[in-house]
């Protein structure tokens, strides 16, 4: 608690709401992904391609 209150005096009230909601949701997506994996690797069904070198090596379509 004093580290929330010594961050609220050197950042003000905004600023460390906005760190205390990131933190939050940070532990939340970790637990998301952490789903996300394990339902993967239940399935069989492939992954799409996560880095644009890999979705940049596709054909473009002309419109």
């Amino acid at each position: 608690m004093e580290l929330w209150m010594h961050a609220l005096s050197e950042f003000g009230f905004p600023m460390t709401i906005t760190f205390y909601l990131l933190y939050r949701m940070e532990k939340k997506l970790d637990l998301i992904n952490q789903s996300i994996l394990q339902l993967h690797r239940r399935t069989d069904v492939p992954v799409l391609p996560l880095s644009t070198d890999e979705l940049a090596d596709e054909p473009k379509h002309l419109s």
